[in-house]
């Protein structure tokens, strides 16, 4: 109701500016056509006057109208009259050429001697060497008063207005409305907080705030039968859950125990194929120590890819602290170097700019190296250089990770392999998934490192071109005022 009424009463005060200009537009015009019929007629009259009787009898029908006219004062002027003198103009208007040429001249507002005057010439062609004028004067002061008397109404009326209108506007909405609308205030807040037996009555009123009331009540009885049936659907739900995450936790052992079963069955083939070959007397001396180290390997590896199942599926807490990050890097380096020699493979480890600390667990972040280095080098069958590189940068985390953004400590490990296909670049680090031949690998390996990089509190990215290469870095927080 108050915007209501401001608006009201702003385009009140621009109707009142509009209406007051108009008004003193139009006394304006009236004054100037008042000042031309007199000086029109006049300068008609006395022109033939001076002809015909003399200039005493012009002056005394210039006195005469002086006499009737009681805003209009009118004088015979003669353009060479010094100043000063009985005839002289008010105005300085000798050189005025309009008058010279038998043009009426209006001077709107000229102040003398203080007060304001609108004055205008009008030429008379009565002797052909001087050039002779009517002087109307007119004083602007009762237009000033007609105007001040104007804006006082305006603003009296606007006054009067404001006052009944905040009267109304107060008793329309504090009285009629302001109770109605606090009790279905009310009404909404308490269902708000949970209370659905809450009604809103306004006993005998038959209008549309009633109509809401009665809206808002059903409104709150459909919410009540609502809330208790979404109570039981809930009530539904979470048993439906329940049976279903028993059904996903079966599942989930049947794909541990088909991903284990796949991954055994090659070794497992090989120990009883050699077990069979040696129980059955066919093999010489030689051969018979040869199958048996070919077991003791197989079983070895058996007991890999158990402990890594094993690894993956509980969960340790990080024994961590303030490590080097380079300095692991480089024992990782060092305890690899062998094997990717034995590929054609070069470890290559860039130099630090400056001392990178980390809170971390050394064994942790060497497992995790050591898993991306040697999927590195299977994956440069035809040899060449894996780049590592430990530095400090600037990063921003992903949405799910609870760091600020800022710098961080980044282990970037590259190779120039076959890389990876773009379809594939999502599921790298899903459990058992894996794009080495059966037998090669157990699809485990990035599923830990992505675990351990999340534990403490980093994450892992992945860039590939297949034909090229891949690119794998680690980010960890690094050690504040390190």
């Amino acid at each position: 109701m108050s915007a209501v009424m401001l608006v009201v009463a702003v385009l009140l005060v621009i109707h009142t500016y509009f209406v007051v200009n108009r008004e003193i537009e139009l006394f304006h015009n009236d004054m100037e056509l008042r000042t031309y019929l007199i000086g029109s007629v006049l300068t008609s009259s006395v022109a033939d006057v001076w002809k015909s009787e003399g200039p005493e009898r012009v002056m005394e029908i210039i006195e005469d109208a002086n006499r009737s006219e009681g805003l209009v004062r009118v004088r015979w002027v003669w353009l060479d009259t010094p100043k000063g003198g009985s005839f002289a103009p008010q105005l300085d208007v000798s050189s005025n050429s309009d008058l010279r040429s038998g043009r009426e001249v209006l001077y709107p507002k000229v102040e003398v001697r203080g007060a304001e005057y609108s004055y205008a010439y009008f030429p008379v062609r009565v002797d052909s060497t001087r050039v002779a004028a009517l002087e109307l004067a007119q004083p602007l002061e009762p237009m000033h008063r007609y105007i001040r008397s104007t804006i006082l109404r305006k603003i009296v009326l606007f006054a009067g207005f404001l006052f009944v209108g905040t009267v109304v506007v107060w008793w329309l909405g504090a009285v009629m409305v302001g109770r109605s609308v606090q009790s279905m205030v009310s009404q909404a807040r308490k269902v708000g907080e949970g209370d659905l037996d809450v009604q809103t009555s306004l006993g005998k009123h038959r209008d549309e705030l009633a109509e809401l009331a009665q809206s808002m009540n059903q409104m709150v009885d459909q919410l009540r039968i609502s809330k208790q049936r979404l109570q039981e659907e809930t009530d539904r739900r979470i048993e439906t859950i329940k049976q279903l995450d028993r059904a996903e936790r079966l599942a989930t052992v049947g794909k541990l125990a088909s991903g284990l079963a796949h991954e055994l069955g090659t070794p497992l083939n090989v120990v009883s194929g050699r077990a069979k070959m040696i129980a059955g007397g066919e093999l010489g001396e030689s051969e018979v120590a040869s199958s048996a180290s070919v077991i003791r390997e197989q079983s070895e590896r058996m007991t890999r890819i158990i402990r890594q199942l094993l690894d993956f599926a509980r969960s340790h807490p990080p024994q961590r602290r303030d490590e080097n990050v380079m300095d692991i890097a480089a024992k990782t380096v060092a305890t690899l170097k062998p094997i990717a020699e034995q590929s054609g493979v070069i470890l290559v480890l860039q130099p630090s700019d400056s001392e990178v600390i980390a809170f971390v667990d050394r064994e942790k972040i060497h497992q995790v190296l050591s898993n991306l280095l040697v999927n590195a080098i299977h994956a440069m069958p035809n040899g060449g250089d894996i780049d590592i590189a430990v530095r400090r940068e600037l990063a921003l985390p992903p949405a799910d990770i609870e760091i600020a953004p800022g710098e961080v400590a980044s282990i970037r490990v590259k190779d120039h392999g076959v890389g990876i296909e773009e379809k594939n670049l999502e599921q790298v680090f899903t459990p058992f998934f894996s794009t080495k031949g059966v037998g090669e690998g157990t699809g485990l390996g990035l599923s830990i490192v992505h675990g351990i990089i999340k534990e403490h509190g980093g994450w892992i990215s992945v860039e590939s071109e297949v034909g090229k290469g891949s690119c794998f870095t680690i980010y960890l927080p690094l050690v504040k005022g390190k």
